[in-house]
């Protein structure tokens, strides 16, 4: 008998707790926007505030090569897929105000959204090689929650998310 009344109180307080997938349904109901939108995004590095060991200067490095990787959450915490970009950047060719205010990495990647709770993350890294064989990486390059509206490049058409090259460089070789 008393188990049978332990056995029907669990039932009852499980089946009075509410669902988790329910209130992130309606959370997501409430925040979906009336129409999806597309937006193109693409990196954009801010390499001069980078700090390496040795005294190294990353402008002067022979090679600069940039991974990027960009996914989407959606509202609910569902991730899309991973989408990775690798770009090389001879950093001595780079204008100083493009080294100064950002220059770009990756490719245009195009996300849609529709809802104010979908956001991207991105992470990545930067190798440098420079002249005399050396070379350092970052051990990460990350922001971590960006939604919408990001800035908006106009001679170009699409919008961009800053990354900052200030995470901790080692030597590799």
């Amino acid at each position: 008998m008393r188990r049978s009344l332990l056995l029907f109180i669990g039932a009852a307080f499980i089946f009075s707790l509410p669902s988790c997938t329910k209130d992130e349904e309606d959370e997501c109901e409430k925040t979906k926007w009336e129409q999806t939108i597309n937006y193109n995004v693409q990196a954009k590095l801010k390499a001069a505030q980078a700090h390496l060991p040795d005294d190294k200067i990353l402008k002067e490095a022979t090679n600069m090569e940039c991974i990027v990787h960009i996914y989407k959450i959606h509202c609910g915490g569902f991730q899309g897929p991973t989408m990775s970009a690798t770009t090389n950047h001879d950093p001595r060719a780079i204008s100083e105000d493009n080294w100064l205010y950002g220059f770009y990495i990756g490719k245009i990647l195009g996300f849609d959204f529709d809802n104010d709770k979908d956001y991207l993350t991105l992470s990545g890294s930067i190798t440098a090689t420079f002249e005399d064989g050396s070379q350092y990486k970052t051990n990460s390059m990350s922001v971590p929650v960006t939604a919408p509206p990001w800035a908006h490049d106009w001679t170009r058409d699409y919008f961009y998310v800053n990354i900052q090259s200030t995470a901790v460089w080692e030597r590799i070789n």
